[in-house]
């Protein structure tokens, strides 16, 4: 039989072939042999353990595959999110959508026929809301004639309603009651008024459910024939039934006009969390928790 050197310091084993049972003991000086059994259990190299296999020669594309997956998961639950965002939006075609117009229709005093609302002095159209944004309204009412006087008065005294309403919806063929408030003190030739309203509005599924205001104690102002009545105040939209703010519910995003999110910007947003989200856990995982793994399993091995 063959043998194998044996060296009582410094031993190398150099291979010798494309086995890895074969190898070949070099060292100087020579002392003694041992047998090739031997040399072969002494310098063959350990077998690879599983565990370490799966963590150390992960392909790239399991890793794609598993970033591409962890992503679409995170990226599910915003886009179910921002479909309950545009709620107002999918409410069928004839539901109102985020920035629509809604004008209100008053009662005639005289005639008893329906007609425009109150007329702003400023833009010359009628009051209107936009749809879906908590904002602030001004409309400088003006008291045109002695007839509309009369009538503030008769408001202010409680012996009429002003009347008015709003469409549920664009069809415009079911209306929510509307009635504007006028609060104030009649005096013997003029009146002072509180310009100061709170709109409410509630809203389900691009759908007006409900809508009133209120005034609320700020400052008289004084006002007779020929003034103008500066009404102004917080327009706030709710969602369906409660007290729940529509920016906040899902149900359609709406925080005003200055500084709000689009659907677009949301799902930028929800999108950059995720992908900074699963960068970190990537991270921490090749730089703490892989390693930690692979001296756990070369301890219990």
């Amino acid at each position: 039989g063959r043998g194998c050197l044996q060296y009582p310091r410094h031993t190398h084993a150099r291979r010798r072939s494309t086995s890895p049972s074969h190898y070949e003991c070099i060292a100087y000086p020579p002392t003694s042999y041992i047998s090739p059994k031997h040399c072969t259990a002494r310098f063959n190299p350990p077998r690879p353990i599983p565990q370490l296999r799966l963590l150390a020669t992960m392909p790239p594309r399991a890793g794609s595959v598993a970033l591409a997956t962890g992503l679409l998961l995170w990226l599910g639950p915003c886009l179910a999110a921002l479909k309950d965002i545009d709620k107002g939006k999918a409410g069928g075609a004839q539901s109102f959508k985020l920035g629509d117009t809604v004008k209100l229709e008053c009662k005639d005093w005289e005639t008893g026929a329906w007609g425009k609302g109150p007329i702003c002095k400023e833009t010359g159209d009628e009051f209107a809301i936009t749809f879906g944004y908590n904002n602030f309204v001004y409309c400088g009412m003006e008291i045109t004639d002695t007839a509309f006087y009369n009538h503030l008065v008769s408001i202010i005294k409680m012996d009429k309603t002003w009347q008015c309403r709003i469409p549920m919806n664009k069809r415009k063929d079911f209306y929510v009651p509307f009635t504007i408030p006028v609060w104030g003190v009649v005096e013997p030739d003029h009146v002072h008024v509180d310009n100061h309203l709170n709109y409410v509005l509630h809203v389900d599924n691009g759908n007006i459910v409900a809508a009133t205001a209120y005034p609320v104690h700020d400052r008289f102002q004084f006002a007779k024939a020929g003034s103008l009545v500066s009404m102004h105040g917080p327009v706030r939209f709710f969602d369906r039934g409660s007290y729940q703010s529509l920016a906040g519910s899902g149900s359609a995003f709406v925080t005003g006009r200055e500084g709000s999110f689009s659907p677009t910007v949301a799902l930028a947003l929800c999108s950059l969390t995720s992908a900074v989200t699963l960068f970190a856990a990537a991270v921490i995982y090749q730089r703490r928790l892989k390693p930690r793994l692979i001296k756990k399993c070369l301890k219990n091995k």
